[in-house]
């Protein structure tokens, strides 16, 4: 009768919630999207790629290449004996319960990484977005950001040499970690040596090393932006197995009941689907380049989960110190306010995404002063205005509705597992998997994908099919695509999409401007001269 009444109570609220966005025509406005992004399970898309042997052979190469990958999940370290590993593991688990060992027995902890592909691609996402943060304080390499094809070769070629250090730095500190590690007597490397601490770093460089030419060879033969398909797999791979273990602890606790079951498949499944709807939401604006007219698109998909991770790493500050620390006083305040549960937890929470989302948004991401420039440079007209800074600050209120609803929707992805939790009295752990980021990250891989797989079919049927320019974000290459075509020149963006992992411009996503071949000098010198 409880969990009845709170549905009941939940419908109500909702129905509420609907009638005040209706109320109000400028809210309704402008939650509704101008278009919806086309759906990447369209049958006519797939049909057409499996009926031609070429792009039937592409998606099949990059399955073969995920598989690779995979494969080399299960690869031991050199240096690191597996039987030691499971000794190890055993010990912990013949004492009953391991709270202080959990962290390395789990999947993901220190003892699961002694694989050849442990790193994964972590250290190229990390290189990205610690360059975009170190170019927000240094002026000339957030200028290399914004100087078209030449500045993003420049800023690729930084990011490569700083994931390889930080590659080479984790390695080292692990091996370290690695040659101290003892349990109960038994030593994880029993007689390691420099030699031994030199096999194991060169291995987790080489293994990252091989996972950086496994994605330039998806980017490069097959279909997607090989970083965003391996990252895609990783959490997808995580995702099943989260959502495993949540049903299995789910039957272990709740002794099986099937309302309760059935309306956590329901919530879940509906939960899906509207992730699916809402990151389809496109919102348009007209633009004018000579005598033609087009439309420029904003997707909720350009600031991914960053802005909500961050907001969670600062709210939980407080309570990590407090575990940290010894006072009482302190620790009482720390976990009765700002512990998940507590309202003012949300409220810092959802303050801070909507803060970070707008940070991310105007500053890091599309930076609306930059924009209007490049606007301004190539002659393309907002709604009349001519002038960048006009056009900078209409850029601004559209790009700032864009980030407040981003970060509301971020918000709300986050809350909604605690909500569920309580009606259906489920606990913060079996909740785990129903934070919807892993989900809304894998959904956008797919739209990328299927965005790229679109644009090549298109570039085949027209003949453009010869890169003339190279640029890191949507908007500036729909601007080139705009210019372009008001010289006579047709183009096709190729898009290698990377937004739902990374802050926007960064090595890891990037846009391709392909005109017909015997036009790439004609459009590289009129992108060239303007710029």
């Amino acid at each position: 009768m409880e969990l009845l009444m709170n549905l009941v109570g939940a419908a109500i609220a909702l129905h509420i919630i609907v009638l005040g966005i209706n109320y109000f025509p400028k809210t309704r406005a402008f939650l509704r999207p101008d278009a919806l992004i086309p759906n990447p399970l369209s049958k006519e898309l797939w049909l057409i790629a499996f009926k031609s042997k070429k792009w039937r052979n592409k998606i099949l190469f990059t399955l073969l290449v995920i598989w690779a990958y995979r494969l080399g999940y299960y690869l031991p370290l050199p240096g690191v004996s597996p039987k030691r590993i499971q000794e190890i593991i055993s010990l912990m688990y013949s004492g009953g319960t391991l709270p202080p060992f959990t962290m390395v027995v789990l999947p993901g902890g220190p003892l699961d990484q002694c694989r050849l592909f442990a790193l994964g691609i972590m250290p190229f996402l990390t290189a990205c977005g610690l360059l975009q943060l170190i170019g927000f304080v240094i002026p000339p390499l957030r200028r290399k950001f914004y100087q078209g094809q030449a500045g993003f070769f420049q800023v690729r070629k930084l990011t490569v040499w700083l994931a390889y250090l930080l590659a080479a730095t984790v390695g080292f500190f692990s091996a370290q970690w690695y040659a101290n590690f003892e349990f109960q007597g038994v030593r994880l490397i029993p007689h390691h040596t420099w030699l031994t601490l030199l096999i194991i770093i060169i291995s987790w460089v080489g293994g990252f090393s091989l996972i950086f030419w496994m994605a330039n060879l998806i980017s490069r033969y097959g279909i997607g932006n090989g970083w965003a398909v391996l990252f895609g797999t990783d959490i997808l791979s995580r995702l099943v197995t989260n959502i495993y273990w949540f049903f299995h602890a789910f039957y272990k606790q709740q002794n099986v009941q099937p309302l309760l079951t059935f309306f956590y498949v329901l919530i879940f499944g509906v939960f899906i689907i509207f992730l699916s709807a809402v990151f389809r939401w496109r919102r348009y604006f007209s633009v004018k380049c000579g005598p033609g007219e087009a439309k420029f698109p904003l997707d909720l998909s350009w600031l991914a989960s960053y802005p909500m991770s961050l907001a969670q790493s600062i709210v939980f500050l407080p309570v990590t110190l407090a575990a940290l620390t010894a006072v009482p006083g302190y620790q009482a305040l720390a976990y009765s306010f700002l512990s998940r549960g507590h309202i003012m937890y949300y409220a810092l929470l959802g303050l801070l995404t909507v803060l970070i989302s707008r940070f991310y948004m105007l500053v890091l991401a599309a930076r609306p002063g930059e924009l209007g420039r490049l606007f301004a440079r190539y002659g393309v007209k907002v709604s009349g205005l001519t002038e960048g800074s006009a056009i900078s600050e209409f850029l601004r209120v559209k790009l700032n509705k864009i980030a407040l609803l981003t970060g509301g929707l971020l918000f709300a992805l986050r809350i909604l597992p605690d909500i569920v939790g309580r009606f259906l009295s489920l606990s913060n752990a079996m909740l785990s998997v129903f934070t919807g980021i892993s989900v809304l990250i894998v959904l956008g891989i797919l739209f990328d994908m299927a965005a790229q797989l679109r644009a090549k079919i298109e570039m085949e049927q027209t003949g453009r099919n010869t890169t003339c320019d190279v640029v890191p974000v949507e908007i500036e290459a729909r601007v080139k695509k705009c210019f372009l075509e008001s010289r006579g020149i047709p183009c096709t963006i190729e898009p290698y999409g990377f937004t739902w992992g990374l802050p926007v411009r960064t090595a890891g996503s990037y846009y391709k401007l392909n005109v017909e071949h015997d036009r790439v000098k004609d459009a590289a010198n009129l992108l060239g001269d303007e710029e």
